[in-house]
């Protein structure tokens, strides 16, 4: 079989560049007003997103696609700095978001938005919005992810991709635009997020 078009090959290297040059871009302005890596952000904003600051370690391991030994690291490394706890049950470990930890993400936040939207949203016209929401939804289709990784998918622009476990991702604070993408655009999820286990 013959390799790619040079069309197909365009499309191909612009669908790994653009994830990838995005959140690299979010991810340095994150860093830089708040101090937290996107792994940090990821796991305070799931914590407090799907599991209403509670999830067990298994489940946020598998939420941000990381081996269980990265995850264990990360989990370390923000404990020390008091931004989690883990505490140890008869059904396994459970992550904890601290006070401070809520405290960072609640500054954090914001941090995030305005640079997902100069970096993404804001450079695309509500149009060019709803054909990335189309085409992703297109490309994702039978994708079934676990629930709690359907939900911690880009916040800005991802929603309603089916989950195992049956019901769709819970609902952040950005659930209002959520809300309005998918009434606009059908169910559909950004396929630009990648490396999910950041932001």
């Amino acid at each position: 079989m013959a390799g790619l078009s040079e069309d197909e090959a365009a499309v191909w290297h612009a669908v790994k560049s653009l994830g990838s040059t995005v959140v690299r871009r979010i991810g340095v302005d994150l860093a830089a007003a708040t101090g937290l890596s996107g792994a940090d952000y990821g796991v305070i904003s799931r914590l407090a997103d799907l599991g209403d600051g509670r999830l067990g370690q298994q489940a946020l391991t598998e939420s941000m696609q990381l081996t269980k030994g990265a995850m264990s690291h990360q989990l370390t490394r923000m404990a020390e700095r008091g931004l989690i706890t883990r505490e140890k049950g008869a059904s396994g470990v459970t992550v904890v978001l601290t006070g401070n930890g809520r405290d960072v993400l609640a500054r954090a936040r914001p941090v995030h938005a305005a640079a997902v939207r100069e970096h993404l949203t804001g450079r695309l016209s509500a149009e060019e919005r709803g054909v990335l929401l189309r085409v992703a939804g297109r490309l994702g289709e039978g994708a079934q992810l676990p629930c709690a990784e359907t939900a911690a998918l880009t916040t800005e622009i991802a929603h309603g991709i089916p989950c195992r476990g049956g019901r769709r991702g819970a609902r952040s604070d950005h659930g209002d635009e959520h809300e309005r993408h998918r009434d606009a655009h059908g169910d559909a999820a950004a396929a630009g997020y990648a490396g999910a286990q950041e932001m």
